[in-house]
């Protein structure tokens, strides 16, 4: 019996032997794929080993890499190199995408890829060593390439390669390894791979490569179902419509009735920075006397896909959810869309926007008029030399000042009108707008030498120097614009019939991590505290 049991372990040792010395290349393109997504799971999610994903990701890197044995052992290179590209490429773009949305990269984002040239300030200010790491796997496959070319490998392995019964035994094995993943796989985890609305959440069950399959499908559906499916959606749209509740009226119905409008959009500002103050001084002193002022709504949550900014100008003006891939603004900005700015239009408002950056940004110079905007006052509007410009356009500040006075010329044209004024110093990177904060936020401590028993005062600036400070800095700067703007609009009386709305469009995309410098920093270790026992105030 020990002899049997010795025998069958020999064998099966010398099968892996032989496997390994005449799979070499695949093997090495399957561990180096491998470790590719294992790594972005690490520096985005912090789930390196987690077991689910790790073998979903194996399955598919084996599924795919099957198809590897068509192919003549001295032209296999090419295939499995042109997947380590498409792995590196995937690495490389989720590992940025994490950084800067805390999320993952969408197939239905391909046609924003224009609107980089204009946020390439923020994409730097984040750029880590670690998302270039990626590029060294393709260069290690290359160099294990070229040793088995130097070698007899390619020529050994031509003469004994049973391509056929590779391919079905490796898609056997990937095969095997999705269909565990999915088996154990609950009615949750399939509703979010469905639904595609947690993408972090698929990352960190399915993997990686799972994640971009099933979101190209997702992406593609759409337009498909345009191609073949537009009586069936049609006749869903006008169902649910038809069965809807009408409008009914309450006490503030037609209150404004013959009022202006102007809309407010502060760029990344969230109201829990309304209750922070530092050594005395409040960091929205401004929104602080507003919110006080006038009508105050505090849980507000921005609903934004991808379109961040634009996505809540969207959902302001239409009532209607972003789209969950893509952005509306660039992918669907030519549909009839029922919009406050085309009401208000038929009672003879004129419609405009104002924003200090090109109008080509987010696709608004043919947004805009989609949605209803009769004028379009952007960069080209205003008078402004290189010193103010603040990463994506023209600084608050000046930028107030001279809307102001576009708006007085409206007011004059016009017997009614609505605007939308758009912000952006305080977009990220968030460096230039802090250093024109005197905002201080160094924290001052008791520390008593344990020898002599003196105590001193100490100063700690970590806070001042990290990204959460540079961001309630940049907000404190926006705020003070702010309230440039207000005293202007209260000093002039064109605007006495004039409503004014402010809100926030979205968050400051702060990792868990920069905002845990705010909350759970301590000032005389200069450590965080245990990042699992971390408070998160909410991020509205």
């Amino acid at each position: 019996m020990k002899e049997k049991i010795s025998k069958f372990f020999k064998t099966v040792r010398k099968n892996i032997i032989e496997y390994i010395i005449t799979n070499r290349l695949f093997i090495s393109y399957v561990i180096l794929a491998l470790i590719s997504t294992m790594c972005v799971r690490k520096f985005t999610i912090g789930s390196f080993w987690s077991i689910k994903p790790l073998i979903t990701d194996l399955g598919l890197i084996l599924i795919i890499g099957a198809f590897g044995y068509f192919v003549k052992p001295k032209n296999q290179f090419k295939y499995y190199f042109i997947w380590i590209i498409i792995f590196t490429i995937m690495s490389i773009i989720s590992s940025i995408y994490y950084t800067f949305y805390t999320s993952f990269a969408s197939f239905g984002e391909l046609a924003t890829v224009g609107q980089v040239e204009t946020v390439t300030g923020s994409i730097y200010d984040k750029l880590r060593v670690v998302d270039l790491m990626y590029l060294v796997i393709p260069i290690i496959f290359y160099v294990i390439h070229r040793k088995l070319s130097n070698s007899t490998y390619y020529y050994f392995i031509d003469k004994i390669e049973k391509g056929k019964k590779m391919v079905a035994s490796t898609l056997i094995v990937g095969a095997l390894c999705v269909g565990y993943s999915f088996g154990v796989a609950t009615g949750t985890d399939y509703s979010r791979l469905a639904k595609q609305w947690n993408r972090v959440y698929i990352v960190e069950r399915f993997g990686l490569i799972m994640y971009q399959f099933n979101d190209l499908v997702q992406s593609l559906t759409p337009k498909i179902s345009s191609l073949f499916g537009y009586d069936e959606a049609l006749e869903s749209f006008n169902q649910y419509f038809s069965k809807k509740e009408k409008h009914q009226e309450n006490d503030y119905t037609g209150v404004l009735k013959g009022y202006n409008i102007v809309f407010v959009h502060m760029e990344s500002m969230q109201t829990f920075l309304m209750d922070l103050s530092f050594n005395g001084a409040e960091v929205t002193p401004n929104l602080n006397k507003l919110a006080k002022e006038g009508m105050f709504f505090k849980n507000f949550y921005p609903q934004v896909s991808t379109g961040t900014s634009s996505d809540t100008e969207f959902t302001l003006l239409t009532g209607l959810m972003p789209a969950a891939s893509g952005t509306v603004f660039v992918s669907y900005y030519d549909r009839n869309y029922q919009t406050l700015p085309k009401f208000l239009k038929n009672q003879g408002y004129y419609i405009y926007s104002m924003h200090g950056n090109y109008s080509s940004m987010w696709n608004r110079n043919k947004a805009h008029p989609s949605l209803g905007y009769d004028g379009m006052y952007f960069e080209e509007s205003y008078k402004y030399t290189n010193e103010d410009v603040v990463n994506l356009g023209i600084n608050d500040r000046l930028f107030f000042e001279q809307s102001v006075k576009i708006m007085e010329n409206i007011g004059k044209t016009y017997n009614n009108y609505m605007g939308t004024v758009i912000t952006l110093s305080n977009h990220s990177s968030f460096k230039w707008a802090a250093l024109n904060s005197l905002l201080d936020l160094s924290v001052k401590y008791k520390k008593e030498d344990e020898v002599t028993g003196l105590v001193t005062e100490e100063v700690n600036t970590d806070l001042q120097n990290s990204v959460v400070g540079e961001y309630i800095r940049s907000v404190n700067y926006a705020d003070i614009a702010l309230g440039d703007f207000i005293k202007y609009i209260k000093e002039a009386d064109e605007f006495n019939d004039t409503l004014f709305v402010f809100y926030g469009d979205h968050d400051a995309r702060l990792s868990r991590s920069e905002i845990n410098y705010l909350y759970n920093f301590n000032p005389e270790t200069k450590r965080i505290q245990n990042i699992k026992n971390m408070t998160i105030m909410p991020m509205n």
